[in-house]
């Protein structure tokens, strides 16, 4: 259940980044994907993801939206997620 959280936490953050960039509701599309492991089969959970970079307005037209800067999106996640291990009481505020 964890890990889906986090994959539909990711779609929405992209979802509402395109909608406030674009200044109207956009569909957009991914295919987001866990993994709990890295080199050497060691514990590293992570997600893949193939995403549009942008999405289709109401009249069907593909707006265009490229991610330029993934630092503000990392830490928009980061905080989302800490965020959501709160709410699941996983961690607690000081650990936050």
């Amino acid at each position: 259940m964890l890990f889906a959280d986090i994959s539909r936490l990711i779609f929405h953050m992209l979802q509402s980044y395109y909608d406030e960039v674009s200044a109207k509701a956009i569909q957009t599309g991914a295919i987001i994907s866990y993994e709990s492991a890295g080199d050497f089969l060691r514990w590293n959970p992570h997600w893949h993801g193939i995403i549009l970079e942008g999405g289709f307005d109401k009249e069907g037209t593909f707006v265009y939206l490229p991610i330029s800067n993934t630092y503000k999106i990392t830490e928009l996640f980061r905080r989302l997620v800490i965020k959501y291990f709160q709410e699941k009481k996983l961690i607690n505020e000081q650990k936050a």
